[in-house]
């Protein structure tokens, strides 16, 4: 669902007036990332088929009054893909999706944004990783992710890596696991900004994946300490029957989220 207007800030305004996207027959999405270049808003996102849950990425232009373009592929895999996070780095967008079926985390250059990318490196391998966000801070990249750690569930700890480029040594934080908590370990969407302050909305799932979104404020985010402060909850209840809502982007003018509910199976 998304919101216009200049889109009021997560943390201190009632969740009103969004309007629901409907999902192709068949299909659901989710994970909304938004993305402003050259005058126009992207806003990339999860497609999946509901019978395999098989998903991969997609992308639809909106404009300010929220008229959403035909979305059109951009990234398919034999595995499933998710949680499009997409960057921009000295003039260059890259884009981390989830492949945790893959068990790694892969770096995708644009070649022609926002239609056509192209594989630049593999980050990670050999781990299952969900949720990779990415954030520009103090000229250097900051990675947020999620990480089964021998065996473990995936939603319980936060794991955090910095580099000075996309391509770069990725060098572990000294506090990892940074969340050790199923109750907001897990992203929940891009990072933004409110107040002056970063905000890093995170995953509730100790009653079920993506229960509800729970905001945090960085407090303190450099190459020896981390420290960050719960300030605001989204539970589903700003749509009918929403029984999650687990995913939140804004650009301070538009404000998109996503949420579940329960649909009769069609026979």
């Amino acid at each position: 669902a998304l919101r216009t207007g200049g889109a009021p800030a997560f943390c201190s305004d009632a969740l009103e007036g969004f309007v629901e996207l409907p999902n192709p027959p068949g299909r659901y999405r989710a994970d909304p990332f938004l993305v402003r270049h050259e005058g126009t808003r992207w806003l990339f996102f999860e497609e999946a088929d509901i019978a395999s849950d098989h998903g991969h990425l997609r992308v639809m232009s909106v404009t300010a009054d929220g008229v959403c373009s035909e979305s059109r592929p951009v990234l398919e895999a034999e595995t499933h893909l998710s949680y499009p996070c997409v960057f921009e780095w000295q003039g260059t967008h890259y884009l981390i999706p989830e492949s945790a079926e893959a068990r790694c985390i892969e770096l995708y250059r644009a070649v022609e944004f926002p239609w056509r990318w192209t594989l630049e490196k593999v980050l990670f391998q050999d781990l299952y990783a969900v949720d990779a966000t990415v954030l520009k801070h103090d000229d250097r990249l900051w990675l947020f992710v999620a990480i089964s750690v021998a065996g473990g569930g995936s939603n319980d700890e936060l794991f955090l890596f910095h580099a000075d480029a996309p391509q770069g040594e990725w060098i572990p934080h000294p506090m990892n696991p940074i969340v050790s908590d199923v109750r907001r370990a897990r992203p929940a969407g891009a990072i933004f900004r409110e107040g002056g302050a970063w905000i890093r909305p995170a995953q509730d799932c100790a009653y079920a994946y993506g229960a509800a979104t729970v905001l945090h404020r960085i407090d303190v985010l450099n190459e020896r300490e981390y420290r960050e402060t719960p300030v605001a909850r989204i539970d589903p209840d700003w749509a009918p029957e929403l029984v999650c809502t687990h995913t939140v982007a804004t650009d301070g003018e538009l404000a998109v989220l996503d949420g579940r509910r329960w649909k009769p199976r069609a026979r």
